[in-house]
């Protein structure tokens, strides 16, 4: 999902669509490589869109203050 630059810095090559946690409560889901993954009352669901901007499978959790230095909000 993402694209090499320089150093350690990454392009994404997609879009996501992104949910807070509005459960008041730290929360768990499984990611699509199987493991456990785990956020804060502050986290982002996230979910990868395709080509036609539709939610696929690919879904995973950021944590709210690395989810506003790694994403940009789509125009």
């Amino acid at each position: 999902r993402y694209i090499p630059l320089e150093g350690n810095t990454y392009a994404s090559r997609g879009r996501i669509k992104a949910f807070l946690n509005h459960t008041g409560d730290d929360v768990a889901i499984v990611a699509p490589w199987g493991e456990k993954q785990f956020g804060d009352n502050d986290c982002w669901f996230c979910v990868s869109l395709d080509e036609n901007d539709e939610l696929t499978t690919d879904r995973y959790i950021c944590a709210g203050e690395p989810f506003f230095d790694t994403y940009n909000k789509a125009a």
